[in-house]
């Protein structure tokens, strides 16, 4: 299902990128018509077609070369539509920002860092070519900072947002395969391993990366271990009421509880309380300190790894009950199998006992 999301939004995401190069062409169309031609129009037909033709040849398969160059073909039709432009009118200086209001929208996976500081400098070598002097006073100058800086922040904001939900359905999709792998032979040391190693290798793990997880089942004030991404013979909190004190809602994630595992003190963790139905379930993460941010590990836990783990448990729960079920199963048949071989046993004595009757 997840699969299918992504290929829907690689398709939208390609008719933005067509829809956004079709706005800069008319925006700049109207530019011309409003101000009048710099050069013969004919000129800008030529670059029109070269334009289109770029765009095309760079379109498809994703890759940084191709993604670079649509970036550097759009900022040349900036260019050419503002050269000679009054660069202190609002409806010049928007167009020539253009690329940074559609940074959101960016179809290519290879975003590059740097487009802000591409876009600002390219700003400044618009109101120099133009030769537009307020930009080179001390209050122009810093007008165009503030303004241009605060857009950026604005689209920034967007493009955070974005990467947070493309994080978030990796995880998810990750959390759907606890059902179907589960029947197919697949441990949890290894679902679990999956997605730690998502998490690790995301910009994530500057604020939480993962070394293990653990998951137990709360009956009642006890935890009952159920599985892990590592092989584990002993585990045991040093202060289990405490942990429980902690998870109390509305923010059910807690930090640095001491815990024994395999007979090593790990203080370095973080406890997750996931609930569904009556039931309950706490995860245990132990996390590597030596990066920053720690500040920000709550948020990430319950806005990113919360709707994952709750879906984890979800599967987690099923595959509890069906295990509790063929355990059940398992018990009656063995009742049924001691019953009938106590019938067995006793058909066989009564046959002994009646042999020497059959003789006589």
């Amino acid at each position: 299902m997840v699969k299918d999301v992504r290929i829907l939004e690689k398709v939208t995401k390609y008719f933005v990128s067509v829809f956004f190069r079709l706005i800069l062409v008319f925006y700049g169309a109207a530019l011309l018509m409003l101000y009048g031609y710099v050069f013969d129009w004919y000129y800008y037909l030529y670059f029109l077609a070269f334009y289109v033709f770029i765009f095309i040849k760079s379109s498809g398969r994703q890759d940084q070369f191709r993604s670079h160059l649509r970036l550097l073909n759009d900022y040349l039709l900036i260019f050419l539509v503002l050269y000679g432009r009054n660069m202190e009118l609002p409806v010049n200086y928007v167009y020539a920002v253009m690329p940074v209001i559609n940074s959101v929208n960016h179809s290519g996976r290879f975003r590059n860092p740097l487009l802000y500081v591409y876009n600002f400098f390219f700003l400044l070598l618009l109101f120099y070519v133009n030769n537009c002097e307020i930009a080179f006073t001390r209050l122009g100058f810093t007008s165009i900072i503030l303004s241009y800086l605060a857009l950026v922040i604005l689209a920034e904001m967007s493009v955070l947002r974005s990467i947070e939900r493309d994080f978030i359905d990796d995880f998810v999709e990750v959390a759907e395969g606890f059902a179907l792998r589960s029947y197919i032979g697949k441990s949890s040391i290894q679902i679990y391993s999956e997605l730690m190693q998502k998490i690790n290798n995301s910009p994530l793990r500057y604020v939480l990366k993962m070394r293990a997880i653990y998951c137990f089942y709360l009956k009642e004030q006890d935890f009952i271990f159920l599985n892990a991404s590592k092989l584990v013979s002993d585990i045991k909190f040093d202060n289990p009421d405490k942990v429980l004190a902690s998870l109390e809602d509305p923010f059910p994630v807690s930090f640095d509880h001491p815990v024994s595992i395999n007979g090593e003190l790990c203080a370095n963790n973080s406890v997750f309380l996931s609930a569904i139905h009556d039931k309950k379930y706490i995860f245990l993460i132990l996390l590597d300190y030596k990066y920053a941010f720690k500040v920000l590990r709550p948020v990430v836990l319950y806005s990113l790894l919360r709707p994952v783990l709750d879906r984890a448990i979800n599967y987690i729960d099923l595959n509890r009950e069906i295990s509790i079920m063929r355990v059940d199963m398992m018990k009656k048949v063995a009742d049924k199998y001691s019953y009938v071989m106590t019938a067995i046993k006793s058909m066989h004595s009564i046959r002994q006992r009646l042999s020497p009757i059959k003789t006589i």
